[in-house]
């Protein structure tokens, strides 16, 4: 029947597929249209074996868990694919299973797994062909061999509104995007969901921008090279939130070289959890550089704070900006909307050896 097996492969609980199926068409091994003919339910194979007694002889079991499908291919896109592809996918989606049925038609896109086999993943951008029109006319586009190209993405506002919340992220709905390149400029616009596309476009390097006024920084400049897929994808953001960043260096001038605990703590600001609350943000200087992100406006406190139970994390003693011993004598620092503070070097004491630990 020149049967193409495709196999589970290392399919992920969670997944979020890119804003344009040319972002994921140069990294998938098949891809291809085709029509489910047959579905069976196959058992996957576990085992477990106590870890306590040696030698004791493995046990296996086997429990329900893959869907089995039969699909004639109608149109190949990419891979070598035969008429007919016999997949395979967990039946349970929160595992990466896609979710295929009887009698109804795919756009298939299909990873090889380490065994050599092909899997399929709702984590991809396979689909219905009623949901795939989009999808579609750009893989009949790329066969087809067409010279022009297009550049695709989405733009995203992220805010923070108090220092232990959570990120919220909403769609940068109609605003500006310019891409400029080859010799030109386009200007377009978002749409509710914060996407843009623009096509006729030339192979090659482009810059694509946001402008979302003042108060807002950012990632709001990319450089997107199209290639060979003609397509190239950007993804901007834009926030009002601060940073705080700074070197740590010692009073003699020695450079900072290990790994050193900081702390961030907001005076405006108290944690509203009502278990556990935290006093403070946690970071971790790297060769002397540190920074604070997605900060809302308002006055915080920064220390150097050792983690005594982790060894290498508890050399240099308790000290505030600048250099302070007593959180009294530390500088507020005030960070305003889209601010970055720099607050230069922050001096520390050389650090105490390391202690021996017992076991």
């Amino acid at each position: 029947m020149g049967l193409l097996a495709l196999s589970a492969g290392p399919l992920l609980a969670s997944c979020l597929t890119t804003g344009h199926p040319c972002a994921d068409y140069g990294k998938t091994d098949a891809i291809f249209v085709g029509k489910v003919t047959e579905l069976r339910l196959r058992e996957r194979a576990r085992s477990a074996a106590s870890r306590s007694e040696p030698g004791v002889e493995r046990i296996v079991t086997n429990t329900p868990g893959d869907v089995e499908a039969v699909l004639q291919v109608r149109e190949v896109f990419k891979g070598d694919v035969g008429p007919t592809v016999e997949a395979w996918t967990p039946e349970e989606t929160w595992k990466g299973g896609f979710p295929f049925r009887l009698g109804a038609a795919y756009v298939v896109f299909a990873q090889r797994a380490a065994d050599g086999l092909l899997w399929v993943s709702h984590c991809s951008w396979t689909a219905s062909i009623g949901d795939a029109s989009p999808t579609l006319a750009f893989l009949r586009g790329m066969k087809r061999g067409g010279t022009t190209a297009f550049i695709t993405g989405q733009a995203w506002r992220t805010e923070v509104a108090n220092p232990f919340g959570d990120i919220d992220s909403q769609p940068l709905a109609r605003l500006a995007v310019t891409v400029k390149g080859s010799g030109r400029i386009h200007t377009l616009r978002t749409d509710d969901e914060g996407r843009f596309e623009t096509g006729q476009l030339a192979p090659g390097s482009y810059e694509v921008s946001i402008a979302p006024g003042a108060g807002f920084r950012g990632r709001l400049l990319q450089e997107v090279e199209v290639g060979e897929t003609r397509c190239g994808v950007a993804s901007l953001s834009a926030t009002s939130n601060g940073r705080v960043t700074g070197h740590l260096r010692h009073r003699d001038g020695g450079a900072v070289a290990e790994a050193v605990p900081m702390q961030l703590f907001p005076l405006d600001y108290v944690d509203p959890s009502p278990v556990a609350p935290r006093a403070s943000l946690k970071a971790l200087a790297w060769r002397g550089e540190f920074h604070f992100d997605d900060l809302p406006p308002g006055r915080y406190v920064l220390a150097v704070v050792p983690e005594d139970e982790v060894e290498g994390l508890d050399r240099y003693a308790t000290s505030y900006y600048p250099g302070a011993p007593d959180r009294d004598a530390a500088h507020v620092i005030t960070v305003e909307r889209a601010q970055v503070v720099d607050v230069g070097d922050f001096l520390l004491e050389p650090p105490a050896p390391s202690r021996e630990r017992s076991n």
